[in-house]
């Protein structure tokens, strides 16, 4: 399901957040928006035009640490150690800085995307 070149699971910029550095990841296409989790867990709907691009291929390079200081990388699976998702484990979908944007099949809600400093896990 894609809307104007964007699809689920892509990590996006996004404009009118107040932040310059704003980031997300969309976890719904819908006929005309987007539901988006952005890096600070606040989930909402933006339009087309509020995006300011994807960011895919800089997070697929990204490289961040743990709470042991070991290097994570998209496509790892974790386990979270602190915080709100304490004890789950899931996959690093996107990463933006210390961001991680987490996937776990057995959740349902933001179609299973949660986020976490990478020092939480």
């Amino acid at each position: 399901n894609t809307l104007a070149g964007y699809e689920l699971h892509d990590l996006v910029v996004l404009s009118g957040g107040g932040s310059a550095n704003e980031v997300g990841v969309i976890v719904r296409v819908g006929r005309e928006e987007f539901t988006v989790i952005n890096n600070h867990g606040i989930v909402r709907e933006v339009r087309p035009e509020e995006l300011r691009g994807k960011r895919n291929s800089s997070s697929m390079r990204a490289v961040a640490l743990d709470v042991q200081g070991n290097q994570i990388r998209v496509g790892d699976t974790v386990s979270v150690a602190e915080g709100p998702h304490k004890g789950k484990n899931a996959t690093i979908k996107r990463m933006n800085r210390a961001q991680l944007f987490l996937y776990s099949q057995t959740r349902t809600e933001n179609a299973g995307v949660f986020v976490v400093r990478s020092r939480s896990c």
